[in-house]
């Protein structure tokens, strides 16, 4: 959707609400003066190099005296994750953001990415071990030609790969300490595809499984529920493509990753698993309710916000970072807004409500809304939290 605030105006008005604020400090503003809020950013398919990178790049400086984390959904480095193209594609864009420090002298925003399949694409060769199993690091992809640079990309500090593993969780705290929402990366080049059925990262699935157990472990401890977000490159859920760019683009859901999900999903809620057999045999039933709250993905070239499912979980997909897009069929799904457009995707988050803003390439609101807990479908921002969340 467009807005038609004024830009003059929404400044005014979010510097008044920042000012009567108390404890308001420097590298905040209205979104997050709040007690206990913090920013993120969200995009994917971003590393194209161009004009159009570079553009919504510039979009997110509006957002950057108080952004804390950015995530990066995948196809970081096009077209095949060369080293070679690093600074162009990824530390040229966003080096502002990079160097961005707080006035301790700390880093102020980190950046934390997924593998996307152009970062490994042609060049790098999935190699199990002998036991069958994926590694955790980049001996996942074993076999690399010249120019598989998936070592290199993961070892960056800069990309934000924990560890330098392939997938890892994030924690965010809150201006209190605690942690308000826990972000799992995902590698989904290794997870079951329509290409590769019978594909299993079982150890990561393993991995994911558990630490979801013991976040909510580490919940009933503390006495409250973080957030909890999923980022991947490949969509879950996601309209088809209305039409193709040249023959390329258009990706539809992936039935075989939605299986493998719904089935890590039908686990953590007790419940029997039937989707798919092959991962049947390793989850067993554990005994706890559902506790995503949204998934974020790119792969498709356009922005699609869904539905909530029928656990609530929120699925978006935002893959207009930089490289070309193309239009969504809004009608192939159960969409609530969609376009193709570049974009990014900003969030801020409470303890209890989750407000997000999509803003594409020319600085319009595309896109925004909040939900809290419990609530069934999603509500537009308005006034002072419109402006604060959307127009800082």
């Amino acid at each position: 959707m467009f807005d038609s605030h004024s830009r003059t105006t929404a400044a005014l008005v979010a510097a008044v609400a920042f000012a009567g604020l108390p404890g308001a400090a420097a590298g905040q503003n209205a979104a997050t003066a709040e007690a206990g809020a913090v920013r993120i950013a969200i995009l994917g398919d971003s590393g194209s190099g161009t004009a159009d990178q570079k553009a919504v790049a510039r979009q997110m400086r509006r957002v950057e005296d108080d952004l804390r984390h950015v995530f990066l959904l995948g196809d970081n480095v096009y077209f095949t994750g060369q080293a070679r193209r690093f600074e162009k594609a990824f530390h040229r864009p966003y080096r502002r953001f990079l160097e961005r420090q707080t006035p301790n002298g700390e880093r102020q925003i980190t950046f934390h990415s997924a593998l996307g399949n152009h970062d490994v694409a042609r060049t790098c060769e999935l190699t199990p071990d002998e036991d069958g199993v994926f590694a955790r690091d980049r001996d996942a992809y074993g076999w690399r030609d010249e120019g598989c640079d998936v070592e290199e990309q993961l070892a960056d500090p800069a990309f934000g790969y924990r560890d330098q593993n392939r997938y890892y969780r994030v924690d965010i705290p809150g201006p209190d300490g605690a942690v308000l929402a826990e972000v799992f990366v995902l590698d989904s080049n290794t997870l079951p595809s329509e290409h590769h059925p019978d594909r299993e990262d079982t150890k990561q699935l393993d991995w994911w499984k558990a630490s979801i157990l013991a976040s909510r472990a580490r919940a009933d401890e503390a006495g409250h529920e973080p957030w909890r977000i999923v980022t991947l490159h490949h969509p879950v859920r996601t309209p088809k493509a209305r039409g193709y760019l040249f023959g390329f683009g258009g990706h539809q859901e992936d039935p075989s990753l939605l299986d493998a999900l719904d089935a890590l999903e039908r686990a953590l809620k007790g419940e029997e698993i039937r989707i798919d057999r092959a991962l049947e045999s390793r989850f067993a039933p554990v005994f706890a309710s559902s506790a995503l709250n949204a998934v974020f993905a790119g792969h498709n070239h356009f922005y699609a916000r869904l539905r909530p499912d029928d656990d609530g979980i929120r699925h978006f997909v935002a893959g207009g970072g930089g490289i070309a897009v193309y239009e969504p069929d809004l009608e192939s799904g159960p969409s609530e807004a969609g376009g193709g457009f570049h974009h990014f995707v900003t969030a801020v988050l409470t303890r209890d409500r989750f407000e997000y803003c999509t803003i594409d390439s020319l600085g319009r609101v595309r896109d925004h809304g909040y939900w809290e807990r419990g609530m069934d479908r999603d509500q537009p921002l308005a006034g002072d939290r419109y402006r604060a969340v959307c127009r800082p």
